[in-house]
């Protein structure tokens, strides 16, 4: 294929096919992390069952411990800080995750050869999947198009349905806010994944003229009705599990259950709803990821995620919610080193473009994004699994 425009994906490499390559071709489908990313599929029965094997496991132990660190809160004095890391590393992944996304789709990353280099931005970008709850790096429509069942739409639904049959599985009000913790931001992308639209050359006329929507229902124009359909089902989604959600986080009950004690008991009497605010940051992220590819958007992404970190920051530096002032400096340094990430990715965008830009700044640039990644993971997750350590004791 011969790519143009901006939406333009792996200059017509290997997987890809069509106008400006945003097709994928056979034995390939599209990534998790993007609409506009293709991802080789396996022919071999082994490796598929274990892929479908990865998917369900990976789901399933994050979900595990979310739902025992809830459990564990049966009273304020004994809220555990296993939880609150944890809480706090699944919100830094998320951004850190569609960050190292971007990072990964420049030409610079593309054309760092090194094995290593390679190796360490893969498990750098592994570590921050996975613990953001988001699911695998892989493609769910490469294993649904191993049961002959691949679109866009029952990806979807597959992600829903998972979801669903953990929380219904626990049978427990701590299930579903462990469920709602983990898997309502890659829901939610779901929904953001239909709304993509690009353009394959340059807007000489101004309007909808010759933007591209595939993703959305009744065509591949824009198509207003569609987008109204889809966005309809994100807002009705969201007012559904914001209202489940709040309604978890207060009870009449003498003695709190444990999901309340989690959910409100690490926060200031007048800031103990505050929890909303990270599910909601986490949710934008996700969908904002989704919506605004950086194949597609480069600089509306990560100008977004800027908007969404920066006053997140700005919350926390103001009101101080937690009780325990560690925890406050820990979520206030964690934001600061996404916004630093944003900052710097946004800065290796810009340049990307640019006649001038020098090869080893960029270099420089994925290299340091990628160590804030991986060494601030690495320290939250150190964190999270001392203090599950320490509370078995």
């Amino acid at each position: 294929c011969v790519p143009r425009g901006t939406a333009s994906r792996s200059g017509g490499g290997p997987g890809y096919q069509g106008r400006g390559c945003t097709d994928c071709s056979l034995g390939y489908a599209m990534a998790d992390s993007s609409v506009l990313s293709c991802t080789p599929c396996n022919d071999q029965p082994r490796v598929q069952a274990a892929q479908w094997m990865a998917f369900v496991i990976q789901r399933v132990i994050l979900f595990a411990i979310a739902a025992v660190s809830i459990n564990g809160a049966r009273t304020a004095g004994e809220l555990k800080q296993s939880s609150i890391y944890l809480n706090q590393l699944m919100a830094f992944s998320t951004v850190a995750t569609t960050v190292i996304t971007a990072v990964m789709q420049t030409n610079t990353a593309k054309d760092m050869k090194s094995a290593a280099v390679n190796y360490f931005f893969q498990a750098t970008l592994q570590v921050a999947e996975t613990s953001s709850g988001q699911g695998s790096l892989g493609s769910t429509r490469c294993l649904l198009s191993y049961v002959n069942r691949e679109s866009l739409w029952n990806a979807h639904l597959l992600d829903l349905a998972v979801a669903v049959a953990l929380m219904l599985a626990l049978h427990s009000r701590a299930a579903v806010v462990a469920g709602l913790n983990c898997f309502v931001p890659a829901i939610a992308a779901g929904f953001g994944k239909y709304l993509v639209c690009y353009r394959l050359e340059p807007d000489n006329q101004g309007g909808l003229s010759g933007l591209q929507c595939p993703y959305l229902p009744g065509g591949p124009g824009p198509n207003l009705m569609g987008a109204a359909k889809v966005l309809g089902g994100l807002v009705v989604f969201l007012t559904a599990v914001l209202w489940t959600w709040l309604q978890l986080s207060r009870s009449t009950e003498e003695k709190p259950p444990a999901h309340v004690v989690f959910l409100t008991s690490k926060y200031r009497e007048r800031f103990s709803l505050f929890e909303t605010e990270r599910l909601v940051r986490k949710t934008l992220i996700t969908v904002i990821g989704a919506v605004l590819p950086v194949a597609a958007s480069p600089a509306l992404q990560m100008g977004s995620l800027g908007v969404v970190v920066a006053t997140s920051l700005i919350l926390y530096v103001i009101c101080r919610p937690y009780h325990n002032q560690s925890w406050n400096w820990s979520e206030i340094s964690l934001l600061f080193v996404a916004n630093y990430m944003i900052l710097i990715v946004s800065a290796l965008l810009a340049n990307e473009f640019h006649w001038a830009h020098s090869q080893r700044t960029q270099e420089t640039i994925v290299i340091t994004a990628a160590l804030c990644a991986a060494v601030t993971s690495a320290t939250m997750s150190y964190f999270v699994v001392a203090e599950l350590l320490k509370e078995r004791k």
